[in-house]
């Protein structure tokens, strides 16, 4: 099994979160994301558990260049991002009221396939796959599935203050 460390990957999801919250305010450092990204295939929950291990959480995605990045290091393997359809939420479509990042970030940008998400309620789809064997989209899943999973953690000591 191959465990992948990327170096380290700028983005500034501190920036974004402070567009989202309130233009006016400006951070005095940028936090530092590390992805990691794991190929053995494990349920969500399993996932959870593992991102917990490493000081991380499932990788959210807040930006077009944040996405690119991850799509491309991902090779050809279908991964978990760090979200969940809100339970008993009556949407069905792809949007905040619907689903949430798991590490409590704002639910500021997706990708979704055509057609997707679906939400096949037979299935329980409640979770995000993505990867290359398809098209580049994000598809709705059962998180009981087994797949690999994007980890991703701050860089110790680039915390963003307000």
């Amino acid at each position: 099994l191959f465990n992948h460390l990327h170096p380290i990957a700028n983005f500034n999801q501190a920036s974004l979160l402070s567009y989202t919250a309130s233009p006016a305010k400006t951070p005095t450092s940028a936090e530092i994301y590390e992805y990691k990204f794991v190929t053995q295939e494990m349920t969500l929950a399993e996932h959870l558990d593992e991102a917990a291990a490493w000081g991380g959480a499932l990788a959210s995605i807040h930006s077009t260049d944040e996405m690119d990045y991850v799509f491309q290091e991902t090779g050809y393997n279908m991964m978990f991002l760090g979200a969940k359809r809100k339970q008993g939420s009556a949407a069905s479509d792809g949007s905040a009221s619907a689903w949430e990042w798991l590490d409590g970030s704002p639910w500021d940008f997706t990708e979704w396939e055509s057609g997707e998400p679906n939400k096949v309620e037979w299935l329980n789809e409640d979770a995000i796959l993505f990867g290359a064997l398809w098209p580049r989209g994000w598809y709705d899943v059962m998180s009981t599935n087994k797949h690999g999973a994007v980890y991703k953690r701050v860089v110790e000591g680039t915390k963003t203050k307000f």
